[in-house]
């Protein structure tokens, strides 16, 4: 499975291009500098909840298409499940 962080970097990029923006653009829309996109993008930074918003609002796009892809970790252990016994 791909790590999140590459799917949402994928994503980024995916629509990015689509819209025929650059960087820059997307990064002034969303109130950041454009290296700080520059990671998102590149998978080498994981954003806020915040910074998702505004970077999806900047897209023109939800926060769902962007992570669309992402589920959750199998290996991991949900805290919601019922203990084993």
């Amino acid at each position: 499975m791909q790590p999140p962080d590459e799917i949402l970097a994928r994503n980024l990029r995916k629509v990015r291009d689509q819209l025929d923006l650059s960087q820059e653009a997307v990064a002034a829309g969303a109130g950041m500098s454009a290296r700080a996109y520059q990671r998102l993008e590149s998978g080498r930074s994981n954003p806020t909840l915040r910074t998702l918003v505004r970077v999806a609002a900047s897209l023109r796009t939800t926060v769902a298409a962007l992570t669309h892809g992402v589920s959750p970790d199998p290996e991991a252990e949900d805290p919601a499940a019922e203990p084993k016994t």
